[in-house]
């Protein structure tokens, strides 16, 4: 037991370093730069970052920040689940905090504010105990202000879907084609499957899946576009997408960066 002690000890304490580390790379770019990080409004004519689902995988989330820090794009949108379901919750909240200028709400931050270990011994329900230990009131408190959607113009976002932003997976052509009457703005990035995917607004079919890659993909008229995991095992995966002048999204990009 004290071997595993010691050995999760050591894992944490490489997780703090990097976290250090990343800091100070992100301090050196922006003096560097002499620049902070624009708001959403001042979006236009660049790139942005969208990520989901980091399920509190410190490693693998500070390896996304490193490439986006990397690639100088400076907007960063996380579309929930990143302080609940694995090892550094604390960690996680923090980078996410403070690297991201729009934090949705996924049901893994609902579990732990909703204290749902009082009423499941489910593995998730007990995860999101040890993150609410973890995180400490005045963060689960941040949780707990957080939107489930957030509406633009350009692109809405939303964790799940836009018939139920918690709970609903668009995982097939009937669900996704069901999200399209709702839609306030031509593009929605949704998290929540884990899976990458760009669902094409159909008028016969009502959608159609589009197969991606790691190219850049012009984005159909309208369409639903889901970045994958960050804590996918088989590489973090985020979503690189460029925006027109006028702030609308024009060609996006997937990007897996290995574990």
């Amino acid at each position: 037991m004290a071997n595993k002690n010691n050995c999760q000890e050591a894992q944490a304490s490489d997780s703090r370093d990097e976290q250090r580390d990343l800091r100070a790379d992100r301090k050196a770019n922006l003096e560097k730069s002499g620049s902070e990080p624009e708001q959403i409004a001042d979006s236009n004519c660049r790139s942005i970052a969208i990520i989901s689902d980091v399920h509190a995988n410190a490693h693998n989330l500070i390896t996304v920040f490193r490439k986006i820090d990397a690639m100088e794009i400076k907007d960063v949108f996380c579309l929930g689940d990143f302080a609940s379901g694995g090892e550094y919750p604390k960690i996680c909240f923090e980078l996410i905090t403070e690297r991201c200028s729009i934090i949705l709400k996924g049901n893994h931050e609902l579990f732990v504010t909703d204290r749902v270990w009082d009423s499941s011994t489910s593995e998730w329900a007990w995860l999101a105990k040890a993150a609410d230990l973890e995180l400490g009131s005045s963060r689960v408190s941040v949780l707990r202000s957080l939107p489930y959607q957030v509406d633009g113009s350009a692109m809405q976002l939303v964790h799940a879907s836009l018939r139920d932003p918690i709970w609903e997976f668009i995982s097939t052509a009937a669900t996704a084609a069901k999200q399209f009457p709702l839609q306030t703005a031509d593009y929605t990035f949704y998290g929540h499957t884990h899976t990458p995917a760009l669902w094409a607004y159909d008028e016969n079919n009502g959608a159609s899946r589009i197969r991606i890659s790691q190219d850049w993909i012009d984005l159909p008229k309208r369409a639903l576009i889901n970045p994958g995991a960050v804590m996918d095992p088989r590489g973090a995966r985020w979503l690189e997408v460029k925006l027109n002048a006028k702030g609308r999204p024009e060609v996006v990009r997937w990007h897996r960066e290995p574990n």
